[in-house]
């Protein structure tokens, strides 16, 4: 008995330092601009020139981030974008992505637990309103327009959203361009795309409700 216990302590023991966890989740790093850079992720020091950088079997908890550019080519990686803790949840796929200004996004997490998943993904696959509060006010705390256009791009061509949701996005805007950029990219994530008329009051120039008309009818998925 005495043995069969000191087996079933070092599995566990083992088990344990081994980096596994029953509850380990998967981050994906990326820039806003998507351009190369290098990182640290805890003690891990991620060698490489990429755009994506990939960390699979990471638990849930806090943990230490570093994300650097290259100064020039062949100049080393001495501009640090972003350095400090984040907090990774269990059992879950977060994706996040880094601004010109060291803000840090988490803009789609995937939970593989089914009743978190449920939870999460919320009608018909929408973003729910928690996140979707989180977002806005992480979009409405920058300052300047291109700035904001990057970072909901990325999140839009990321996520399912209500044309309610698109409506509330737009208005965050004050470029006409930028509002009809983003009408079209939200199309092909909006779950109730005929109901897209609701945006056409949204823009002034007639000339732009007639192009995000054609863009719809034109459209092929």
């Amino acid at each position: 008995m005495k043995t069969t216990k000191s087996v079933l302590i070092a599995f566990i023991t083992a088990f344990i330092f081994s980096g596994s966890s029953l509850f380990s989740s998967y981050l994906n790093l990326s820039l806003v601009d998507n351009s190369n850079f290098t990182a640290i992720v805890d003690n891990i020091n991620y060698n490489q020139y990429t755009n994506v950088i990939e960390v699979s079997g990471i638990p849930g908890g806090s943990h230490y981030v570093k994300i650097m550019k290259q100064l020039s080519p062949g100049g080393g990686w001495n501009n640090v974008v972003f350095e400090g803790y984040v907090k990774i949840p269990d059992n879950c796929s977060v994706y996040a992505s880094v601004d010109e200004t060291g803000n840090f996004m988490m803009y789609k997490k995937l939970y593989e637990d089914k009743q978190v998943t449920e939870h999460h993904d919320y009608q018909n696959g929408i973003m729910n309103p928690r996140d979707f509060a989180d977002f806005k006010k992480l979009i409405q705390d920058r300052t300047f327009e291109t700035t904001k256009f990057d970072m909901t791009k990325s999140v839009i061509e990321n996520n399912l959203f209500s044309v309610d949701q698109v409506r509330d996005i737009l208005s965050w805007f004050v470029f006409e361009s930028n509002k009809l950029e983003l009408a079209k990219i939200a199309f092909r994530n909006t779950v109730d795309r005929n109901n897209y008329f609701k945006l056409y009051d949204i823009f002034i120039f007639e000339s732009n409700v007639t192009e995000l008309d054609n863009y719809i009818k034109n459209y092929r998925n």
